[in-house]
This record gives structure tokens, C-alpha cells and sequence, in this order.
């Protein structure tokens, strides 16, 4: 598969270049600094956020993802997110727990079905659920994820059904 093929060629053109980096500290004496670039982790693959709406994941936009993914050679990250206020006090009541432990639930559900999708394509796939005010999730994810380059996101209207919809994809800017 030509994806798969590219990923392993990018991952063997970096060992080969964490192995000639290690060459050249054993030569120059520096053992200890050629076994820490050889045992140095290899790097992840970017990644691409993919917030579903609500506690879903609509199949025009796991479709889109998942060909995105693939095409760039980019791991997933699924997200589900849902907004509660806060309660008085700062503890959560039993129905607060209940709200989010149903949401979570019914997300986990829809993201197994995705996950199998990506995972029959060769792309790696993560699920999160997150509760909290839009904005704030995205800007936590960005930071969490350091190799978050593109969030996409579910169409607004489905539309009269003739037409495919538009997906939203965004580039992260790094910093």
C-alpha cells in the first residue's frame, strides 16, 4: 500500500539518520551522547483533530478524515466535546456525573466505529471526550498535542442531499 509504504520510508530515512548522527559522536568519542541518539524514541506522526458534533461522528466527516489522514501520512485524534457549566462550589452533582457518563458512553460508541474505519485504512487513531466550552477544548488539545497540524470539523448542514458537504479544515498555526 503506497501510504504504508511512505510512512515506513520516512520512519527508516530517520533511523538511518539517528544511526550516522550516533557514528559520528562514537568517532568523535562521545559514546554516551551516540547511545542516546540511538535510543532516542521515534518521532510521532502529525496529527489531525477531528471534532465530531456532539456525541457523533457523521460518515461524510469520518470518510473525509480518514482520506486526509491517509493522503498525508497523519495519525487521528477524534474528539467528542460537550459543554456543562460549571455548579455552585466547584463538586459535581449525581447528575452532572450522570450527564457526562452517558455522554461519554454514547461518544465511546461512535468512535468504535470510526476507530475501525481508520484502522482498516493503516491510519493510527486516538478518541478523547472532552467537557467544556468549544474554544477552550481546541485550544487545550493544541497544546496537549504537539504535533496537531489540521482540526476538521463537521459540516454545518447536511444540505438537500445532492450535493456533497463542505467540511471545515483548519491549519494550525505552531507557536
Amino acid at each position: 500500500m503506497k501510504i504504508k509504504r511512505k510512512n515506513r520510508l520516512a520512519r527508516l530515512n530517520h533511523l538511518l539518520g539517528r544511526v550516522g548522527a550516533a557514528v559520528t559522536y562514537a568517532e568523535a568519542g562521545s559514546h554516551e551522547d551516540a547511545l542516546q541518539e540511538l535510543s532516542a524514541p521515534p518521532p510521532e506522526n502529525p496529527q489531525i483533530i477531528v471534532l465530531g458534533k456532539g456525541d457523533s461522528f457523521s460518515p461524510a466527516l469520518r470518510d473525509y478524515a480518514i482520506g486526509l489522514a491517509r493522503r498525508l501520512g497523519f495519525d487521528i485524534i477524534a474528539v467528542n466535546s460537550r459543554y456543562i457549566p460549571q455548579e455552585a462550589g466547584g463538586g459535581e452533582s449525581p447528575f452532572i456525573e450522570n450527564l457526562k457518563a452517558e455522554f461519554s458512553e454514547k461518544a465511546g460508541a461512535a468512535a468504535a466505529r470510526f476507530e475501525e474505519e481508520a484502522r482498516e485504512a493503516e491510519v493510527e487513531f486516538l478518541h478523547e471526550v472532552r467537557f467544556g466550552e468549544g474554544t477552550r477544548v481546541i485550544r487545550d488539545l493544541h497544546k496537549e498535542f504537539k504535533k496537531m497540524q489540521y482540526f476538521v470539523a463537521e459540516p454545518e448542514e447536511e444540505g438537500d442531499g445532492l450535493e456533497e458537504p463542505v467540511i471545515p479544515v483548519f491549519s494550525l498555526a505552531m507557536g
